[in-house]
């Protein structure tokens, strides 16, 4: 009998690292598509790494009872399909003695995504948003990428089509604070400046200004700084 158990235990085991894997690698698709927009954006790679890891244990939060399944599934499966649990059970072997050892193992793994749901994933969360927010104090002017739409600010999209230093060419802002687009900005210049309490403030010269009402743009524009 402990020749069994050994045997359905690293069948249970090996199967189910094999599937946590696979599984927290998707689930940390979208932490990587984050990390490698800052590192395109030119941040280091110590904070970089420090958001990865703060957001691997809420992807254990999925899948690590997605794994045991797919583990259940796999060996059971196997062991059906090769006639194991029939040689089992006609061996006297009773269903329960079978089961028991994946039961042990799952109920463990149960006791850490309790802790880990109630302790480490917001502790995570917290520690991933001061990481985030401190890349933004530290370099504010390297969010602003030229060549690319830029969501970062709430109601607006900002294209930048060259940036040197603190001054921008070819600025186009899109007032999306009301429901669709109400009025584009453009400016041929502008001037970023970082405030001293963080963030940034955005001075533009030779605005237009083209205000939009049923979709349509009207010819109204202003100038100015």
């Amino acid at each position: 009998m402990r020749i069994l158990n050994r045997y359905l235990r690293t069948s249970f085991i090996v199967t189910f690292l094999m599937s946590l894997m696979v599984i927290t690698f998707v689930m940390c698709i979208g932490i990587l598509f984050k990390v490698t927009d800052l590192i395109a954006l030119g941040v280091s790679w110590q904070p970089v790494l420090r958001l990865l890891m703060f957001g691997f244990p809420r992807a254990l939060t999925y899948s690590i009872p997605v794994s045991v399944l797919t583990a259940c599934l796999l060996v059971f499966g196997r062991l059906s399909s090769d006639g194991e649990i029939t040689a089992m059970k006609a061996s006297g072997i009773d269903m329960r003695d079978i089961v028991r050892q994946p039961c042990i193992i799952a109920g463990l793994l149960s006791l850490f995504c309790i802790f880990n749901n109630n302790e480490v994933v917001p502790m995570g969360h917290l520690a991933g948003r001061i990481q985030l927010a401190q890349l933004g104090v530290e370099a504010p002017l390297d969010l602003l990428e030229e060549g690319r739409f830029i969501q970062d600010f709430p109601g607006m999209t900002m294209y930048i089509g060259e940036k040197r230093g603190t001054k921008l060419y070819g600025v186009r802002i899109y007032d999306l604070r009301k429901e669709g687009i109400r009025r584009e900005i453009r400016a041929a210049t502008g001037v970023v400046r970082e405030e001293p309490r963080g963030g940034i403030s955005l001075e533009l010269f030779d605005v237009r200004i083209d205000p939009f009402a049923d979709g349509r743009a009207r010819p109204t524009a202003s100038r100015g700084s």
